[in-house]
């Protein structure tokens, strides 16, 4: 059986030269039957049907893999981790207090708060929330705030500039973030 040309739902095809939907004309003032087609019957002539078509079920006769053809069957596309392998180690491990230069890399969780000594008028980083997929974060300094986030995959390119301070997610997962934090 050949492959089926239209998708469900089922339709009705036209007759051939015709069309299913008639056109309306409006009454003129010449008269009720002046610039009107003549009236059709509701009923139809033998000839004047459509073909009914279907392609929505699935029978005995609906083709298979015996009728020499291979059904493909499509695969899913494998789901991308947000972090393909486990980050390096932090060079500062998880000591916040090394980031009070505005040069650290250290491993956060949520609501952890980093120190930055008030470089370029930055005071503090609060880690806001961090998922395998996505760390945000708030920088505060005096009369200034600002917000970021990085979402995987975690590049260079993705890094957030801040008033000359950078901020860098290296890697994330379930029980927190890798930060790399360096003057811009």
């Amino acid at each position: 059986m050949s492959a089926r040309p239209y998708p469900c739902p089922a339709f009705r095809a036209a007759p051939a030269g015709r069309s299913r939907v008639g056109t309306r004309h409006h009454e003129h003032r010449d008269g009720p039957d002046q610039g009107r087609p003549p009236a059709r019957s509701a009923r139809r002539s033998r000839g004047d049907r459509g073909a009914l078509l279907t392609g929505c079920g699935g029978g005995a006769d609906a083709g298979s893999a015996s009728d020499g053809e291979a059904s493909p069957t499509p695969s899913p596309a494998p789901s991308p981790s947000p972090t393909e392998e486990e980050g390096p180690e932090p060079a500062d491990g998880t000591d916040l207090a090394s980031c009070s230069d505005a040069e650290c890399e250290v491993r956060v969780s949520q609501g952890d708060e980093i120190d930055l000594g008030g470089y370029t008028g930055i005071d503090e980083l609060v880690v806001a929330t961090v998922e395998p997929w996505k760390v945000t974060f708030s920088l505060y300094g005096p009369g200034i705030q600002f917000g970021g986030s990085q979402e995987a995959p975690f590049t260079e390119m993705s890094a957030n500039r801040f008033n000359g301070v950078a901020v860098h997610v290296l890697g994330a997962d379930e029980e927190g973030a890798v930060l790399h934090i360096s003057k811009a």
